[in-house]
């Protein structure tokens, strides 16, 4: 039997959350892998508000918190309860070890948040049957609350919707429509972000074409691609001077041919003058 190869899901959904929240970029800190302590325990993402009253406006970023824990989960990874209680464990794990850092000591500060493809349904019934209040605050976002608990946001790729289509570009299946999509809008994204796009579209790539054997590092086109693009735009140039000459040429023309017709009629006229001074 070959050797199973591990899709690098999270890697690239950190890279999406930083194409999501590109508008916010300067005043987030987002790190990947955040480290608790010394033994390894690592939070997917953690996300700082730099500003404390900072306030995002989209569905999932105004659940935010000043300090939030992000876990991914991939469709072969478990959402259970045990996920559930090792989130709780590392947000604790955090207080313990980072409040001298950070300064914070509340509760009231911290958020937690789920995403996964399908619905996590045994850890809502979970919720439901201990106490916990379930509600849908939009499509595909259930929020999670216990008084004296961690507020939890639950995300739910598949009913997610168009809004957040380069995180659900992690775990949806993809297809040639949505490369090309989100293919066409990295030349509008800048610097890091676009850095970040192109991790994201590596993914979907590998997966829709079941791994690089069967295509290039999309690294490689998008390389390729800039560098076409770079000499279309050299052309394009050369054309635009090339038909500037022409119509230029064609007003040289055009003034040409008034004068000869300006010089037509002025002999003409100059033939009839001549005729009339004969008689």
């Amino acid at each position: 039997m070959g050797k199973r190869t591990l899709t690098p899901y999270h890697p690239a959904f950190a890279a999406a959350m930083r194409v999501e929240y590109r508008d916010y970029i300067d005043r987030l800190d987002i790190r990947d892998e955040f480290t608790l302590n010394t033994m390894p325990n690592k939070i997917d993402i953690l996300i700082i508000k730099k500003e404390p009253s900072l306030v995002l406006n989209d569905a999932i970023g105004s659940f935010w918190k000043r300090y939030n824990i992000i876990e991914y989960k991939s469709n072969d990874e478990p959402l259970d309860v045990y996920t559930y209680y090792r989130a709780m464990a590392y947000a604790y794990l955090f207080l313990a070890y980072h409040t001298k850092d950070i300064r914070i000591a509340r509760l009231s500060d911290l958020s937690i948040t789920f995403y996964r493809w399908n619905i996590p349904k045994k850890l809502i019934q979970y919720f439901t049957e201990t106490g916990y209040t379930v509600e849908k605050y939009s499509n595909g976002i259930l929020h999670i609350t216990k008084e004296g608990l961690i507020p939890v946001q639950i995300i739910t790729g598949r009913t997610l919707g168009e809004d957040y289509k380069w995180l659900n570009a992690v775990s949806g299946e993809p297809t040639l429509d949505k490369i090309n999509e989100l293919y066409s809008e990295l030349e509008f994204l800048g610097g890091n972000i676009q850095t970040h796009a192109i991790s994201v579209l590596d993914l979907m790539t590998h997966k829709y074409y079941g791994g690089e054997s069967k295509m290039k590092d999309f690294r490689e086109l998008y390389t390729l691609y800039d560098n076409l693009k770079g000499e279309v735009a050299n052309q394009e140039l050369i054309l635009q001077k090339k038909n500037q000459e022409i119509q230029e040429k064609d007003q040289e023309i055009q003034e040409k041919d008034q004068e000869i017709s300006a010089l037509k009629k002025t002999i003409e006229q100059l033939k009839k003058f001549g005729k009339i001074a004969a008689i």
